[in-house]
């Protein structure tokens, strides 16, 4: 039930109204000139992004005995963290915040290609080490992430020389 072209059309609705919310989502959706969400997938993908704090959702249970359904209740708002999310920069808090690195597989695996590749190993060598990195598991690269940040650090006088270039 979870739909990202919803859920980017939630936060880019709620980003137009901002700092202001929106009591009727699905009214200013529509508004928007978009196709009226379904309900149930609205409320399902509004408090998905309300759990990861990318908005304030206007959604409340209803606590009632035998009725502990969601119903629209107030005005949901984009916060700062979806705001963010939203800007292809990352905004503010991508230069307040933490750097995250992320290193997926595909991306470990192009730049361990491309090492191979600036090898003097053979042609043919050379195809069987992609090929064997083409094969590898999630695990494997897990691994291999680990072992490779491992050799970089000890290799440290080095990259503390390196990174001191850096500065200028």
């Amino acid at each position: 039930m979870l739909d990202r072209a919803l859920q980017k059309l939630i936060l880019e609705t709620l980003a137009s109204a901002y700092p202001e919310g929106e009591f009727d989502l699905p009214a200013a959706i529509e508004a928007a000139g978009h196709p009226r969400p379904d309900d149930r997938a609205l409320l399902v993908n509004t408090q998905y992004l309300a759990e990861h704090e990318l908005l304030e959702s206007g959604y409340q249970r209803r606590g009632c005995i035998g009725d502990n359904s969601f119903m629209p209740m107030g005005e949901s708002v984009i916060t700062a963290r979806g705001l963010d999310f939203l800007a292809d920069d990352g905004g503010l808090g991508a230069i307040l915040g933490v750097v995250t690195m992320r290193l997926d597989s595909d991306t470990l695996r192009a730049l361990l290609a491309e090492r191979v590749d600036a090898t003097d190993l053979p042609a043919a060598e050379k195809s069987r080490i992609k090929a064997a990195l083409l094969g590898l598991g999630k695990e494997a690269w897990s691994e291999a992430a680990r072992r490779l940040v491992c050799e970089g650090l000890d290799r440290w006088p080095e990259a503390l020389s390196w990174l001191q270039t850096l500065r200028g």
